[in-house]
C-alpha cells in the first residue's frame, strides 16, 4: 500500500471512531490524585444539558485494565448545564491506576435529545429514567421531555 493511502485510510478511521463520541460535551480536563479522579466536564454545545455519562477507563498498577461509567442527571426539574458552562466533579476510582482516561459517552439535551456512543448504555439510562419517574412526580409535560429521548444521527 502506497504511504499516502495509508496516511488517507488512517485518517479516515479515526475520524469514523472520534464520530461515535458526543460532540455536545466533553471532558476539558481532569486530574488523578490517588485513588480519585476530579474531572471538567465542558457543555460545548448551544443546548442545556440534564444529563450525561463520563466513562472513566483505568490501567492498574498491575497492568490490568477496568473502567467505571458515572452519570449526572440532573432530572426535569434541576440546575442544567449550560450551554458553554463546565462543571468539575471527583469520582472515586476504587483502586490506584497508572493511565486514566475519562471521556464523555452519553450525553443527553434539555429538549429530550441525545447523543450516545452506544445505544445499550443510553437504553440503560433510559431504563432508569422510566422507574424514577413515579418518584419525581413528573406532570405529563415533563414526563415526555424525560423519558421520550431520540437520539441523534
Amino acid at each position: 500500500m502506497k504511504p499516502l493511502v495509508r496516511v488517507t485510510l488512517f485518517c479516515l478511521l479515526s475520524l469514523t471512531a472520534y464520530a461515535v463520541t458526543p460532540q455536545g460535551a466533553i471532558v476539558q480536563h481532569f486530574v488523578v490524585n490517588g485513588k480519585e479522579v476530579k474531572v471538567t466536564v465542558l457543555n460545548q454545545s448551544n443546548q442545556p444539558i440534564n444529563e450525561y455519562t463520563v466513562r472513566i477507563e483505568m490501567t492498574l498498577t498491575d497492568g490490568s485494565q477496568t473502567f467505571e461509567e458515572e452519570t449526572e442527571d440532573v432530572g426535569p426539574r434541576g440546575r442544567n448545564l449550560l450551554a458553554h458552562e463546565s462543571v468539575e466533579k471527583t469520582y472515586q476510582l476504587g483502586s490506584e491506576a497508572s493511565v486514566v482516561k475519562p471521556r464523555v459517552v452519553v450525553v443527553i439535551y434539555g429538549n429530550g435529545t441525545a447523543e450516545a456512543e452506544k445505544q445499550a448504555t443510553l437504553d440503560q439510562i433510559l431504563s432508569v429514567r422510566q422507574k424514577a419517574v413515579r418518584d419525581l412526580k413528573l406532570t405529563p409535560e415533563e414526563q415526555k421531555t424525560y423519558l421520550n429521548v431520540r437520539r441523534l444521527p
